[in-house]
């Protein structure tokens, strides 16, 4: 057992643990084309933590690939319509629509 826990487990909890705090610094504000807001993003995961609990309680590998695969793709999202097509606020297509509001 103590095998187990040595080469299994503590080395799949350091993973998850490294995708989990991998992404807290703070972010620069993002601009959302969809609908125009300039505002620091929220993370959006795909895939669901429903699925993911099912296939943990069921063996350990499944649940392993569905967390790695879960935590390898997140991305920004505008945290006003949840588009994930944001971009830097100086770019020149956020700077021409900024502009033409006012802002």
């Amino acid at each position: 057992m103590t095998q187990v826990f040595v080469y299994i487990i503590l080395p799949l909890v350091a993973v998850i643990a490294y995708f989990i705090y991998a992404n807290t610094r703070p972010k620069a504000k993002l601009f959302c084309p969809a609908c125009g807001t300039l505002a620091v993003p929220k993370q959006s995961r795909r895939g669901s933590i429903g699925v993911e609990i099912v296939l943990w309680l069921l063996l350990l590998v499944p649940g392993l690939i569905y967390s790695v695969w879960r935590l390898s793709g997140d991305t920004n999202a505008c945290p006003a319509c949840g588009a994930r097509t944001l971009i830097p606020a100086d770019s020149p297509v956020a700077v021409r629509m900024l502009s033409s509001r006012g802002e």
